[in-house]
């Protein structure tokens, strides 16, 4: 499904897609191994170049956990490099987007070693809000019947995240009670276990969510890294602050540049403001490819030239995949009363406006009616034939109140069924509302991506892995069943 069809799709994200942007050049379909591996010495040439004090600090990053050793091992190898993916510190990780972005990351790096190329996925956490995207909303789930329900970890208002980095633990533990009494016991036991674990291990947001993308994408060795751990966020500017010192030397132009920042603020803090740490990221880490999605794109657009001006080469722009995931049952719906995603998208009213009327125009209460009106009218056709003894027309009464009362019976039981039909029919858009555009959003930013795993447990992750296509730039459609 081409993006420009989706209704509030970002111009930028068309623009970019469309390959609007010489400066963001979208990845070649198929991938132009000669072009990768240009690239790839390029990176190479790079890091040979950088002071890089990113092992000890990856290592001392607390998500940094057994698991990942491998990956960071592997990471600091030669001729390795990072995809790396931005993630927000939502509650439970957030929407469904950023699973699937993570996923984007992972597949990427399978792309890129059938081209000779050792590339690690790098999830970076942060918590602070500075894209273009939806503004924090409630945590929605959906219970077995897919009827979908908006949780809030504070009373009196839609908001997700409360402000300040700590975990309220009580309303945690509140919000994850509330999960397991929405699923009667129908949601997976590990992932509801894995929610409490984790969220009680962890002091923070951003901790909990690297924490949690952790154990969820152990599988694919993905590396959460939580930047806004205790001293972490320091060394970082620390070592982004070096490195500017560096190449200013070697560039006066930078040294003039830098010298008048420093004046007014810290160095880093600066660089630090691309959000969310784009430069610095390519500092601490080999960068080879960036996952981008439509809410990022163009703050990603605005920096470009600041990698040339700090002597870096900017990673390769990677579209983030973009899916909805329709079950079985909404499949069906959404042949049975031809309805589209989009028009979804557009509200449940104006979709049921369009089938009621549909229904109304092939009323058959209307035509008995019309049939009712021309029986009587028959019947009193008859007096003007002269027959009018007292006998036909008792006849003809008993005869028009018998077929009059067929006609309104009938009636009546048709436009019962059809009252049936129809509250049927906006239980099952509702329905298909609920789970491919809960509030009028899409799915992928509207659901919660826990709730995934929760109703079909962890191998849905796997099944999406493998169903998404990250050479196809456009709007997916995942069908379960």
């Amino acid at each position: 499904m081409k993006f420009q069809d989706l209704p509030e799709t970002p111009r930028s994200w068309i623009d970019f897609i469309a390959g609007k942007y010489p400066e963001l050049p979208v990845p070649d379909v198929p991938c132009n191994r000669k072009s990768l591996q240009a690239h790839l010495e390029r990176m190479k040439r790079q890091r040979t170049r950088l002071e890089n004090p990113a092992r000890g600090m990856m290592s001392e990053n607390p998500m940094s956990a057994a698991p990942t050793f491998e990956s960071i091992r592997r990471l600091w190898e030669s001729g390795s490099v990072a995809v790396i993916v931005n993630v927000e510190s939502g509650v439970f990780g957030g929407t469904l987007s950023q699973f699937l972005k993570c996923l984007t990351a992972v597949k990427v790096c399978r792309e890129l070693a059938s081209h000779a190329i050792k590339a690690v996925p790098v999830c970076w956490i942060y918590s602070h809000r500075s894209l273009e995207r939806h503004p924090a909303g409630p945590v929605r789930i959906l219970d077995p019947k897919s009827e979908l329900h908006r949780l809030s970890l504070q009373s009196g208002d839609s908001g997700g995240v409360p402000s300040g980095p700590g975990l309220p633990f009580d309303r945690i533990t509140n919000l994850i009670g509330q999960i397991e009494n929405i699923g009667r016991d129908s949601y997976d036991p590990e992932i509801l276990e894995t929610l409490k674990a984790v969220y009680t291990r962890n002091a923070t947001w951003s901790s909990a969510c690297a924490d949690l993308f952790t154990v969820l994408m152990g599988e694919w060795d993905l590396i959460a890294v939580d930047s806004e751990a205790a001293g972490f966020r320091s060394k970082l500017h620390a070592a982004f602050d070096s490195f500017l010192h560096k190449f200013s030397r070697e560039d006066q132009s930078l040294q003039r540049d830098h010298d008048r920042t420093v004046q007014k603020e810290d160095s880093s803090s600066s660089y630090m403001k691309a959000p969310p740490g784009y430069f610095i990221q390519s500092t601490l880490l080999p960068v080879f490819a960036r996952i981008v999605d439509p809410y990022e794109i163009s703050a990603y657009k605005e920096v470009q030239s600041g990698f040339d001006t700090i002597g870096l080469v900017p990673p390769i722009p990677w579209p983030a995949c973009s899916a909805t995931v329709i079950d079985a049952r909404v499949r069906k719906i959404l042949g049975k009363y031809d309805v589209s995603l989009p028009e979804l998208l557009k509200g449940r009213k104006e979709v049921l406006h369009r089938l009621e009327g549909r229904m109304i125009q092939s009323s058959v209460g209307a035509k008995l009616d019309t049939a009712k009106s021309e029986t009587e009218r028959n019947m009193e056709d008859l007096n003007d034939a002269g027959m009018d003894s007292k006998s036909f027309r008792k006849a003809k009464e008993r005869c028009r109140e018998h077929v009059v009362y067929q006609i309104d019976k009938m009636k009546d039981r048709i436009e019962a069924a059809q009252r049936e039909k129809q509250e049927v029919m906006r239980r099952q858009i509702h329905r298909a509302c609920s789970l491919l555009a809960p509030d009028g959003v899409r799915q992928e930013d509207g659901l919660a991506g826990i709730s995934f795993p929760l109703r079909y447990s962890r191998p849905i992750l796997s099944f999406l892995y493998e169903n998404l296509d990250i050479m196809k730039f456009e709007h997916q459609l995942i069908y379960l069943g």
